[in-house]
């Protein structure tokens, strides 16, 4: 596991859940899926929890699903995607990701509980490519 906190510090385009931004993470990795989940299942069970705006089931040579899939959000104001997150924000976020960890740990979702964390693997190589 890791620490929420220094995740929120370290990482400067986290966008919050409160008033204008949208939501805290751009994209969520979500393991342990059944194999036969569709990207619509999991666009409709994350949509209560931000604005999904793209479900990426990742598929082995054979076409078949690998088990895991990230879901990404819209953010609200793109003006603000790259401000750093406040303390409070940063708290709502963690807030926000206990939540998820409760209600996606708690239900069976296609027969199985879903791991959840946040992925930050898109942005990590978009930062080094630029330089």
């Amino acid at each position: 596991m890791f620490s929420l906190a220094r995740k929120f510090v370290t990482h400067p385009r986290i966008t919050s859940i409160a008033g204008k931004r949208a939501f805290c993470a751009k994209s969520l990795y979500v393991g342990n899926l059944n194999f036969d989940t569709k990207p619509e299942d999991l666009s409709g069970f994350f949509s209560q929890i931000g604005n999904v705006v793209k479900v990426t089931v990742p598929k082995d040579l054979d076409g078949n699903p690998r088990g895991y899939a990230f879901v990404s959000f819209g953010v609200g104001n793109p003006e603000d995607a790259d401000l750093p997150p406040t303390p409070e924000e940063a708290q709502q976020c963690s807030d926000l990701l206990h939540h998820v960890q409760d209600l996606t740990g708690s239900v069976l979702f296609n027969g199985r509980t879903l791991r959840v964390r946040f992925d930050s693997s898109f942005e990590e190589a978009n930062q080094r490519s630029r330089y």
